[in-house]
Order: C-alpha cells, then structure tokens, then sequence
C-alpha cells in the first residue's frame, strides 16, 4: 500500500474539475485517514485528514471546480490542496473539464483500467513523461480503431465480440463456410447454425456492441488477427506484410492457447521468423506446416476463452497507444493453460536467414 505522495517540489497543477477514477472504492481506516483503491501497486492510504475533508474527498466525481472544492473545505483548503496535489501526482485523479464523451456506463471499468495500466507503465520506467490522457480519451481511442479478425472457428468470432463489447468502433469478421455446433460457445448461437459465419459474424458483432460512437475509420484495418489456424495462408499474410499492417497471430493447440507473435512489418520478427526457428529445431516442420495451412484448429471452450481473452487484451492495448515497452507479444508468443493457470512466453526474434527487418 502507498501513502499519499508528498514533494517538496512545485505543487503539481490540479485539475479544474477533479474526478476520482471512477470505479476505485474510497474506504474509511482509522481516525482521519482513507484508503483509495485496492490494488497495492496504485492504491493510496491518506493519512491526518482534517474533520469534514474526507467526506469532500469521497464526491470527487466532476462536478465542481478546484476552486469549489477548496472553498468547501473552508479552513482545511491547505489540507485539501495539498490532497488534491498528491492524488493528481499518484495518478489517481483526473480532469473532467474538456474531457471527451463519456464512456458508456458498461466501459466505464475499462477506462478505469486503461488509465492504471498506463500509469503503472510511467511508474516503472516503461513510459514516456506522466499520463496526460484521461480514461474517457483511452475509450475514445478504441472507439475510433479498426480491426479484422480473419478466422474460421471459435477464437475468431470470441475476439470480434470482445473487441466490440469492448467499444472498438469498427470489428469485421472474414470468415468462410458456414456456422456448425463446434463453432458455437463464444459468440455463434444456436440459432446461427447454418448460417454464413460472415453473416452470422456480424449480427454477433452489432448485438455484442457497446453503442460507443463510431468515428470515421481509416479506409483499412489498424491491426489484422489472424485466428484459429496455426499456419495462416501466405495469399492472406502476404498483403499484410506488403502493405505493412500489423498482425496478431492467434490460435488453441491441444487445450492451450497460442497468443503471438504481434508482427509489425519492418519492426519485429515475422511469421516467417517464426517458421524458420521452429525449422532449426525440427527439420520437418515445414512438411507439417503445409498440412496446417489454413486449416482452423478445434479449441475447447475454455482454452477458447482465456485465449479470446489474452488476445484481446493485446489487441486494446494496441488500440490505446498508452506509454508502454513493447507488449508481451513483441517478438513472442504468449502461451495460456487455463487448467494449469499457467502462462509462458516464448521468444521469437527476427532470424538471420529471414532478413525482414533490422531488429
């Protein structure tokens, strides 16, 4: 747990109209002192509260000024400006004046912790200067990206409806054949069975939508994923890495997911990369991978879910372009065993033999 910081530098700037992140519990301890959050990596404990101000503290929703706030305050303002300073240090508070649109009230735990992940990324070193964007804006950004999932089986349509849910302003599903009883658990219904999965794909995609508003997207995809299969089709990776978009694979092998890597042309490793490393440690493997191209793996549903569910994760954080160190998929792929509660990363760097970047 955190105390309160205290700087004997100039005092940071206090927002105009001060909010609490939304979300965080503000709980009474002893006498005088309040604990905010949970989380022992961001909560605080603000300890000597004057009579009154812990109450003032607690409505820091938005609504009134700096300026209010330290005349309610009324003899205790030094007390409260100096609170107000540190919270906006921790990162704990932010400013509802000029803040864009609200997020939807089923993302407003999203915006909460977007903002704690990127604060934590500052905190550690891992970020450029302080995080100046408020949670409205990191829920803004998702709603202004685009994202194509490509993918014939239960991760595709589980990512789509996440992302969606999640409020990305623009999911689209390329898929082929139509929907069958293996496909349904992550987003398919029983109602969608023989059904286009395209088709099917996109009623799943505007029931899972959060209703953010939808911003005028690029004419192309921010970031593809590639699902279900564990060898992609080089007439769909190709254009990807030929019109430079970035790409997640994504895929369950035998009860556990495969999450990565994230291939950004000219940045990172490429699938190719991964190839060749998996040819130096099996010469066969390209004999297998000929058999695998293309073809979408089944996966049960619970290595389906938590693989939906790291890659989206993966997939937000790319969206939010928050201050952060590459993520865990840069040069990598993440497995998950849900039974296990295991995961392990594996490192893929670009291979001297591909030459497609200079990493």
């Amino acid at each position: 747990m955190n105390a309160l910081p205290t700087t004997t530098e100039a005092p940071a700037r206090l927002p105009a109209r001060p909010k609490l992140l939304a979300g965080l519990p503000v709980l009474g301890r002893r006498g005088g002192e309040l604990q905010i959050g949970l989380d022992p990596r961001h909560a605080m404990v603000i300890s000597g509260l004057p009579k009154g101000v812990a109450e003032i503290l607690r409505q820091l929703d938005g609504s009134r000024t700096s300026d209010a706030v330290l005349d309610a305050a009324g003899e205790h303002a030094g007390a409260m400006c100096d609170v107000l300073a540190g919270l906006t240090e921790a990162g704990l508070l932010e400013d509802a004046a000029g803040a864009p649109r609200p997020a939807p009230c089923q993302l407003r735990q999203d915006a909460v912790a977007a903002v704690l992940r990127a604060k934590h990324n500052v905190d550690v070193g891992r970020g450029a200067g302080r995080l100046r964007r408020t949670g409205d804006a990191l829920i803004d950004a998702r709603a202004r990206g685009y994202v194509r999932v490509i993918g014939d089986g239960r991760l595709a349509i589980g990512i789509a409806c996440s992302l969606a849910g999640a409020g990305v302003g623009r999911v689209r599903v390329q898929a082929e054949g139509r929907v069958r009883q293996e496909d349904l658990g992550c987003g398919y219904t029983s109602t969608d069975l023989g059904m286009h999965r395209s088709r099917a794909a996109a009623r799943a995609i505007r029931a899972a939508a959060t209703g953010t508003p939808r911003h005028r997207s690029r004419s192309g995809p921010e970031l593809v994923v590639l699902a279900d299969a564990a060898v992609p089709l080089p007439d769909l990776v190709h254009p990807l890495v030929a019109e430079c978009v970035p790409h997640l694979l994504v895929h369950v092998r035998e009860g556990r997911g495969l999450v990565g890597p994230l291939v950004v042309p000219g940045r990172t490793s490429c699938l190719r990369c991964a190839d060749l490393h998996r040819a130096d440690r099996d010469p066969c493997w390209p004999t297998v991978a000929g058999q695998l191209a293309g073809r979408a793996l089944p996966a049960d549903l619970a290595g389906a879910t938590a693989t939906v569910a790291f890659a989206a994760g993966q997939v937000l954080a790319l969206l939010e372009r928050t201050p952060s160190v590459p993520p865990p998929v840069w040069n990598a792929q993440v497995e998950v065993d849900p039974f296990a509660c295991a995961v392990r990363r594996t490192a893929w760097p670009p291979h001297p033999a591909c030459g497609c970047c200079r990493a």
